[in-house]
């Protein structure tokens, strides 16, 4: 009879729901229980709604699964997106008041912060240095609260930590900032407007790189699903839109040597100009990443242009790189009372062996803490702990989906350089972090965070690939790893829904 047919599409869809749903109960139940005064009928109202949204997106998940995976790509991030941004109030993301605070004086024309005998910072809106720093629980009656608050005075405020951070890392959310104070003077709202264009270009830049790439697709939707990501993705911090043109980047040289046969027109040239740029300003501590530039075949070029365009791509790189160093310099600024960077630099310079070995006991020691926070663990503050073994299964499914890439590599000298680039990136961090957020001669690189680390995962994925044939192993929207770490995400939320609301 047709309505006994087994329809294992249908029992999959049905088996994903029931696992969702699962998870959420549990979750519920086993935090309920063990912080019963959160225990109430908003919670639980809150609750049952997050429940009904994930089993709409399963269902959506199931009804895309015939369409391309950017489809598919767009429709989770963006709803999962939404959702986070909701559930996580404003500033309740680390370091994200200074960065609002970066993007809103961007937003009025000033692209250098000001040094004054007050400090480093700018006259701005005195509410904005008033809000507090979302450390602590809120209820839907405090966002609304919150909402009410309209700018007003302005008096001089100190943000040495983002002061320091280039104006191209803030374009979109300086850009959703300056529309919405055409509109309204109320700060939350305008916040969220940043907020939004923030996250958007981040989601379309991610596009972008799942579309060019002729191959690992789904990796780079993994890339951009794991929760560290959406996490800063939502914020007005620029870690997610870094990543994301890190994603971009790889998919742009990778799309050049294996899928574009052509000669480079001017929109290739432009592209790849914007991405020195970009790379070069974001922070220098990724600039050795640039060495992906020389995985673009020479034919793609005219030989003089090529080697117009590596040399003056190199200078640009440098140009930018160490003049906006420069420019930081002149503030002069120490992260703490016992920090000297001078003193710092001094230190390792006559004591090299000894900074070697400070870099391994700190890597030995919190190597663990580092992945974890990369992954999504530790979210908020740094505040908000998860389970670690749900949050390991993300790493392993970007390992078992990497592992499923195969693809001849023409020299394996080339990815021993792109590995390379990334180890000096790698020493670059926490060498930067010793001297600017480290007391002098301490024992431990102090500052360091696995959100730094989140633009190097897709040039070093890319680049580990096992040499063979290649495979075509795409997978569809109702793949397993998707619908895995879409779970996760779930999972988190459902914390996320308790630890921040009252």
């Amino acid at each position: 009879m047709p309505f006994l047919k087994i329809n294992k599409k249908r029992i999959f869809l049905v088996l994903e729901i029931f696992l969702v749903f699962f998870i959420a109960i549990y979750g519920y139940i086993r935090y309920t229980n063990y912080v019963k005064k959160y225990m109430n009928i908003e919670n639980f109202i809150n609750f049952v709604i997050v429940l009904i949204i994930f089993a709409v997106i399963s269902i959506g998940i199931f009804l895309l699964k015939n369409n391309s995976i950017e489809k598919c790509f767009l429709f989770i991030y963006f709803v999962l997106g939404i959702i986070y941004m909701i559930i996580l109030p404003f500033l309740r993301v680390h370091d994200e008041g200074a960065h609002f605070i970066r993007a809103y004086e961007i937003s009025q024309g000033y692209l250098l912060t000001e040094s004054t005998e007050y400090g480093v910072g700018r006259e701005l809106p005195k509410e904005i240095a008033e809000i507090e720093y979302g450390n602590i629980k809120v209820s839907m009656k405090n966002i609304m609260d919150d909402f009410k608050m309209e700018l007003s005075d302005k008096v001089f405020i100190p943000f040495p930590t983002s002061a320091i951070v280039a104006p191209t890392n803030y374009i979109p959310q300086a850009i959703g900032i300056k529309i919405a104070n055409l509109f309204t003077k109320k700060l939350v709202l305008i916040a969220y407007v940043g907020r939004l264009l923030n996250f958007l270009t981040t989601m379309l830049i991610f596009w972008i790189a799942i579309k060019y790439i002729p191959y690992g697709k789904k990796v780079i939707l993994l890339l951009a699903l794991l929760p560290r990501n959406l996490h800063e993705a939502i914020s007005l911090a620029p870690d997610g839109i870094i990543t994301a043109v890190f994603c971009a980047f790889v998919a742009f040289v990778y799309y050049l040597r294996y899928e574009y046969s052509g000669k480079m027109k001017w929109k290739h040239y432009l592209c790849l100009y914007l991405f020195v740029v970009f790379i070069s300003l974001c922070k220098f501590v990724y600039v050795p990443l640039l060495i992906l530039l020389f995985l673009i075949p020479i034919n793609r070029f005219n030989k003089t242009k090529y080697f117009f365009m590596v040399v003056s791509g190199i200078v640009l790189m440098c140009i930018l790189c160490f003049g906006w160093a420069y420019i930081c310099n002149l503030y002069g600024l120490n992260f703490g009372n016992s920090v000297d960077a001078e003193k710092q630099v001094q230190y390792i310079l006559h004591n090299p062996f000894k900074f070697i070995e400070i870099l391994f006991r700190t890597i030995t020691i919190r190597w663990n803490w580092y992945i974890q926070t990369m992954l999504g663990n530790w979210l908020g503050w740094l505040n908000i702990g998860m389970n670690e073994k749900i949050i390991s299964i993300s790493g392993w499914i970007l390992i078992y989906n990497t592992g499923k890439m195969i693809f001849k590599f023409e020299r394996r000298k080339i990815q021993l350089s792109i590995i390379l680039a990334v180890f000096i990136s790698i020493v670059l961090i926490f060498t930067s972090l010793y001297i600017t957020c480290t007391e002098v001669e301490n024992t431990i690189v102090r500052g360091v965070q696995g959100r730094y680390f989140m633009p190097l995962l897709a040039p070093l994925l890319f680049s580990i690939v096992p040499k063979g044939k290649y495979i075509n192993d795409e997978g569809s929207c109702c793949d397993y790893s998707i619908l895995l770490m879409y779970t996760i995400n779930m999972y988190i939320i459902i914390k996320l829904l308790f630890v921040c609301y009252r």
